[in-house]
């Protein structure tokens, strides 16, 4: 009876075990895209501006192999103006209307035709229009993830400057005992790794920061469990040129 009692408790336990979630850049990508029209109505593009990887580059601690990479494909994704080959202007509506009318007065039966590749040439601008506002979400949905790649790239290495200063510290701490070390020496390792400590959570909430931004293009809520692959620049360049 017991037993049963103890199953049936660790079944119903395992349903509010949140599973980790993970996402790829190539699902950011995706799910971005699906999410542009509310992206354009909260104007999340300006909003995110300020979340990019250069405002990370100058950090604390020395810069990493990622963030040359960052850099590179930031510049791969500037979207050219205006777009090269598309010579059509969009017509006001005081100059529709005029055309129309000519149209109308030359050759009634052919005003049909006319609308129609006015309004052909209207949509394709438009649709032009949607490809650049796709491409600015895109590089903002690139400059926020590789921006938690990054600041989760320093958390690493703080842990590795923590440790350091930490077995640094007790050395000190047993040379100041037997005098062959002064109290400002241990002092000195102390305030490093104060500052380590302070940069550790400055750095947490920058990455709950972004996070939270990313999750505001992809119109999903990210906890700070979310597990963020790295892409292989192999394909992160393949997915930049296209």
């Amino acid at each position: 009876m017991k037993r049963s009692i103890f199953i049936t408790l660790l079944l119903l336990g395992s349903e509010f075990v949140t599973p980790q979630t993970q996402l790829t850049l190539e699902d950011c990508y995706e799910k971005s895209r699906i999410n542009y029209p509310l992206i354009k109505q909260k104007d999340y593009i300006s909003k995110t501006k300020d979340y990019s990887v250069s405002n990370i580059w100058n950090g604390y601690f020395p810069q990493i192999t990622l963030l040359a990479q960052a850099s590179y494909q930031s510049d791969v994704t500037e979207v050219p103006m205006p777009l090269p080959g598309i010579v059509i202007q969009r017509l006001s509506k005081d100059q529709y209307k005029v055309a129309v009318d000519v149209t109308q007065t030359i050759y009634d039966g052919g005003i049909m035709g006319s609308q129609a590749g006015i309004q052909e040439s209207v949509n394709d601008i438009d649709d032009q229009k949607i490809e650049i506002e796709l491409l600015k979400i895109k590089e903002r949905v690139n400059q926020i993830y590789l921006g938690i790649l990054l600041i989760e790239a320093q958390l690493t290495q703080i842990e590795f400057v923590k440790n350091d200063l930490n077995a640094s510290i007790s050395k000190l701490d047993a040379s100041y005992v037997n005098g062959t070390a002064t109290k400002s020496d241990v002092d000195v390792l102390r305030a490093e790794l104060l500052k380590t400590e302070q940069r550790k959570i400055e750095l947490n909430s920058s990455r709950i920061s972004y996070i939270n931004m990313l999750g505001l293009l992809i119109n999903e809520s990210l906890s700070e469990s979310t597990v963020f692959s790295t892409p292989s620049p192999i394909s992160f360049l393949a997915e930049e040129n296209n």
